[in-house]
């Protein structure tokens, strides 16, 4: 049982690095938006 807890709290961790992980491409792409935007002015 201890060690169910365990592995759905490394599960979770795990979901949680991924979230950060999608949201810093988000940024990326933006920052990279906002880039060409300025290039083409």
């Amino acid at each position: 049982k201890q060690n169910k807890t365990k592995q759905n709290k490394t599960k979770q961790n795990k979901t949680k690095q991924n979230k950060t992980k999608q949201n810093k491409t988000k940024q990326n792409k933006t920052k990279q938006n906002k880039t060409k935007h300025s290039m083409n002015k």
